[in-house]
């Protein structure tokens, strides 16, 4: 998968969030999204993926054969944000039952395997609400990331976590990031370190 963005643009109630980004992602790329709180790196993600329409410019997906519309980008990422949240009173094992009817695991993956990656055996009847909220965001992270697609973009995603949680994030990384676009927005480099690309929002505001 290819992304190409040209002169990209986004503004909101009459402020420059960003503009004029002109760039090209290759698979492989791991794109580190820099920038203070605040500075639009979240909603650079989610106008690079169509969540988010922009002010101005062009974004086009495609292969080496065929272009695919907007509607279709969905398909081929996976997003995961600490302002994502299921309904509070599905327990943890039905959230990823859930999820697979939406989304496809990588190969080796299913929901018990997702529980024991988590070591979330004991938690798998404990409704989201009784979760703390770095719990919530392992489970986010195992669905993103062990998702099979090709683009991956993860906002903040040691957000709440504590050292265990982050090494667990860099397993995932490591185990099933392989031969993926993956776009981190971040200002913390144990999120990022992985990444041979950095973009600074700050840089086209």
């Amino acid at each position: 998968m290819f992304i190409e963005i040209e002169s990209l643009t986004k503004e909101y109630n009459y402020s420059t969030i960003f503009e004029n980004i002109s760039d090209t992602f290759s698979p492989n790329h791991r794109i580190a999204v820099l920038g203070e709180n605040g500075s639009g790196k979240s909603t650079f993600l989610k106008v690079l993926c169509g969540m988010v329409d922009a002010t101005q410019g062009k974004i086009r997906w495609r292969n080496d054969d065929r272009t695919f519309q907007k509607h279709q980008w969905f398909q081929y990422f996976s997003f995961s944000s600490p302002q994502l949240f299921f309904g509070d009173q599905m327990t943890v094992e039905e959230v990823f039952h859930y999820f697979m009817r939406l989304k496809s695991f990588q190969k080796d993956i299913d929901p018990q395997k997702a529980l024991d990656i988590l070591s979330f055996e004991v938690h798998r009847d404990k409704p989201l609400k009784r979760l703390s909220s770095g719990m919530y965001q392992r489970i986010r992270l195992v669905l993103t990331i062990c998702t099979d697609a090709p683009v991956l973009f993860l906002d903040e995603p040691c957000s709440n976590l504590d050292k265990k949680g982050v090494d667990l994030y860099h397993q995932l990384i490591d185990e099933y990031g392989q031969n993926r676009m993956i776009f981190v927005a971040s200002n913390d480099e144990r999120e990022y370190d992985f990444c041979d690309r950095m973009l600074s929002i700050t840089d086209y505001k």
